[in-house]
């Protein structure tokens, strides 16, 4: 980490706060970890977390991956070692205090997922919008791009800005003004990993996507998927109306419920 990269003023945002839920209860032996995307945060796994906790009684954790949901010169300070290592760490952490371990993540999240699952011992696993392939393919050309932009022009940073509260407006200005290539390089690094493993996790999964999504390439990765994880693949839900981060959309409650039934239900 390039520790003197990031700025002192920077602190967490409130909608990046970790998510425990159940964690006092010595009762529980089954836990959820829930990981979100490339410049997210808690925040967009908050409902469905809270949905989890109180229909099944079951801890949920998300976690902060590194850089995310404090500034951009904290993000530009990190690295796709680093947000898998929190990953593995999160894991761990619920491993240490519950017998069984449900995954599921969210857009880079889901990559993230696919990697633990490749290598952890997981119930059962769900990817939300997982960003195995991308809409923009340029995202390829970031690995060498990166050492002469810097920077481009986020497509959101000029959207309407009103209404929204202190934490929101903190939390665009940091993460939906630009795309930094070398982070780009970082998520472009992830996605050929992921893609490399991904038929190594022999459990049961769930995969939930949205023809609303304008950020990943729903057929391709459709296509990829069932081609790499056959029988493993139990579960496709194709959304109608969510962007890409579903989780905390439009259709969120259905995809609560869909994970939950999923996670749960004995028959899958």
């Amino acid at each position: 980490m390039q520790i003197k990269k990031i700025s002192t003023e920077t602190k967490i945002n409130p909608l990046a706060e970790e998510i425990k839920l159940g964690f006092n209860d010595k009762s529980l032996d089954k836990a959820v970890l829930l990981l979100h995307g490339f410049a997210g945060r808690s925040n967009n796994w908050k409902y469905i977390a809270e949905k989890i906790y109180q229909q099944k009684n079951t801890a949920v954790y998300v976690p902060r991956l590194p850089g995310h949901g404090s500034s951009s010169s904290d993000f530009r300070a990190s690295n796709s070692e680093q947000w898998l290592r929190k990953s593995v760490d999160s894991y761990l952490y619920l491993k240490s205090n519950f017998e069984k371990i449900y995954l599921a993540g969210l857009s880079m999240g889901g990559l993230l997922a696919a990697l633990l699952a490749a290598n952890f011992k997981i119930e059962k696993l769900s990817l939300i919008a997982p960003a195995f392939y991308s809409r923009d393919k340029k995202i390829a050309l970031t690995p060498i791009g990166k050492y002469f932009i810097e920077k481009i022009d986020h497509p959101s940073a000029e959207e309407n800005k009103e209404d929204l509260s202190e934490e929101e407006l903190d939390y665009r200005n940091n993460y939906n003004k630009y795309y930094y290539l070398e982070q780009l390089a970082e998520l472009y690094a992830l996605m050929k990993k992921a893609r490399k493993e991904i038929s190594k996790p022999k459990i049961p999964t769930q995969l939930i996507i949205s023809k609303n999504d304008r950020t990943i390439a729903n057929t391709k990765t459709l296509e990829f998927l069932n081609k790499k994880m056959g029988q493993s693949l139990k579960d496709i839900k194709i959304y109608q109306e969510s962007s890409h981060v579903i989780t905390n959309d439009v259709e969120k409650e259905k995809c609560a419920s869909d994970i939950i039934d999923f996670f749960f239900n004995l028959q899958n």
